[in-house]
């Protein structure tokens, strides 16, 4: 229909016409660029909103997790704190036994961390990660998985220096376990090795064995590592969970201005 009207305004030569069917061609194809890039835009954010919604939810996880794993890394040094304080004095009162014991028993496992990756590693993948135009957020984004990796990096290390640690300890006591009757799969799996699992020593003989004592040294720092690189993952973490935060309680279609 427009170029009709255009062939018939040249042969009349009416160029005011001309140019009138011009313009509107030309407006029409910029309107529809137009529509087409914000639409594709807002699909672009959308699709970054449901990220960052979905991240959020992955930090929370990951906070609670190692808020409950760095609860019971101090209630494990409260005990081996208990267990150095009977090797000091050769002495070793009933009120301290379980803890003594529990040190003991539990002294060669060091917990990991819980990194929940699924979101951000579709965010790599699919780009989103790349195109996202808040660059303190990306940033924020990258250096809490990149202490992440860290971390476990640093875990891993303070693993090999307990294994070492943990071979004085058992080499010079005798871990047992006690079966009774009725002992079950289940009633195992809800206590774990407590009741399950106990130790054969002389607190006399310990307390004067010094390689012994060293093991459990190296086993106390192991702890106090733990507990410092688990807190400065923690705290990572909670700073990407504010920025998380402050980005979704904006409007899903503003930006940061940060590169």
């Amino acid at each position: 229909m427009i170029l009709q009207r255009i062939s018939k305004a040249v042969r009349e030569q009416n160029w005011f016409a001309v140019l009138l069917e011009f313009v509107i061609v030309v407006a029409g194809v910029l309107v529809a660029f137009v529509v087409t890039d914000w639409s594709t835009e807002k699909a672009d954010r959308d699709r970054e909103t449901a990220y960052l919604q979905s991240l959020l939810v992955d930090v929370e996880q990951m906070l609670a997790d190692e808020a409950a794993t760095d609860s019971q890394a101090r209630d494990e040094i409260s005990d081996l704190l208990v267990h150095m304080q009977a090797l000091e004095t050769c002495s070793l009162p009933d009120a301290g036994r379980m803890a003594f014991e529990r040190a003991l028993v539990g002294h060669s496992v060091l917990p990991g961390i819980s990194v929940v990756r699924s979101t951000f590693n579709e965010m790599v993948s699919a780009g989103a990660l790349a195109r996202m135009r808040d660059g303190r957020l990306k940033a924020a984004i990258v250096d809490a998985f990149a202490i992440a990796d860290e971390t476990e990096d640093y875990i891993a290390y303070f693993r090999a220096e307990l294994g070492r640690a943990s071979m004085l300890v058992t080499n010079r006591v005798a871990l047992r376990t006690q079966l009774g009757d009725d002992m079950t799969v289940d009633r195992l799996l809800d206590g774990g090795v407590d009741g399950f699992v106990t130790a054969d020593f002389d607190i006399n003989t310990l307390c004067t064995d010094h390689l012994y004592r060293n093991g459990m040294i190296e086993v106390v720092d192991s702890r106090l590592d733990r507990v410092w690189a688990g807190q400065r993952f923690a705290d990572e973490m909670t700073e990407l969970h504010g920025w998380l935060e402050r980005r979704l309680e904006r409007d899903p279609g503003e930006e940061g201005s940060g590169s």
